[in-house]
């Protein structure tokens, strides 16, 4: 019975380090979420300022004579705005990944979370029916106790 009593507190003390783990999953899907969520503005930001720059670049240079320098220089500006743009995408990309794990992290904390409330609620049945038959045993002892009692209390015919 103390050994019933024993694996009962030490499943539940693990339900609830399980429920602890899946309260940080949880936690920390949030914040991968929130983390995806601003990578994608930031991109949406980022790719509208790389239009306006690029579109800021050959409304300065229209309607004259380009020199090679200027085109050069162009060039340049463009693929670094390009870069910028890409890099923000990996970023995006990053976060996706990111928020994917903490999901995947989530929902497997989930399933170990429910076998240990599973444990705890078998465990807890078989620490119940003990009791249950320790109790009946105790109380079919008392009444053959009884029984002997009152036998030896009555005369002999």
């Amino acid at each position: 019975m103390t050994l019933l009593k024993r694996l009962l507190i030490l499943r539940e003390a693990r339900e609830k380090r399980d429920a602890q783990s899946l309260r940080r999953a949880s936690d920390a899907h949030v914040q991968a979420g929130h983390a995806l969520d601003t990578a994608q503005r930031t991109l949406e930001q980022g790719l509208l300022d790389t239009r306006r720059q690029g579109d800021a670049l050959f409304n300065g240079m229209q309607g004259g004579l380009w020199t090679l320098a200027a085109v050069q220089g162009m060039h340049g500006k463009l693929k670094s705005l390009a870069q910028d743009a890409d890099t923000l995408r990996a970023g995006v990309v990053d976060a996706q990944a990111q928020c994917q794990q903490s999901q995947s992290l989530l929902e497997a904390s989930q399933a170990v979370l429910r076998r240990s409330q599973n444990q705890v609620g078998k465990t807890k049945e078989m620490h119940t029916l003990h009791e249950r038959e320790a109790l009946a045993r105790r109380e079919h002892k008392e009444e053959l106790e009884m029984e002997e009692i009152g036998a030896t209390r009555r005369p002999a015919s």
